[in-house]
């Protein structure tokens, strides 16, 4: 469901922009060795764009976490990406909502932001991009126990002024 949520955001920001989101299943050729299957990809070069694949990195590329694929897309896929080009990566955690925006900088990715679905992603590659994450993740089914918020307590010792 959050696939189809984010999927339908973004197709409402690109229309009548040169990009063009697409979503799983579709073929990403980063490489001779390596093709993969974003959830969701937008691609801003037409051209790239083949009846069979995707030729070549997308501008920004979203993976939603699960159990299954958590260290996939959180490892592999984040090298992967890096090393092709891919400006900018999302990785999207059903729950607790969040989404990690990350940048593209050289050849390694930065964290640029970090949003919970209380919250509005900005798109360092898209500026003109702000999504209420709110309406992404309404649709999503929470578990059944609510987690809001982990509050740690003070140390049972004195820890001393803190570091600046």
């Amino acid at each position: 469901m959050i696939v189809g949520s984010l999927l339908a955001h973004l197709f409402q920001y690109f229309q009548g922009k040169p990009c063009e989101p697409l979503v799983s299943p579709i073929d990403v050729k980063l490489s001779a060795d390596d093709v993969v299957q974003p959830d969701v990809a937008v691609v801003c070069d037409r051209t790239q764009i083949r009846e069979t694949h995707v030729e070549g990195a997308p501008a920004l590329a979203i993976e939603v976490l699960s159990p299954s694929s958590h260290r996939h897309d959180r490892v592999r896929k984040l090298r992967l990406y890096a090393r092709a080009g891919v400006r900018e990566y999302w990785l999207v955690q059903p729950y607790p909502a969040i989404i990690e925006v990350l940048q593209l900088t050289g050849e390694h990715y930065q964290i640029a932001g970090a949003y919970t679905d209380m919250e509005t992603l900005h798109s360092p590659a898209f500026p003109d991009l702000a999504l209420d994450l709110a309406t992404v993740f309404t649709l999503s089914i929470p578990p059944a126990e609510q987690i809001d918020e982990i509050r740690e307590s003070a140390p049972p010792y004195d820890a001393g002024p803190p570091a600046l």
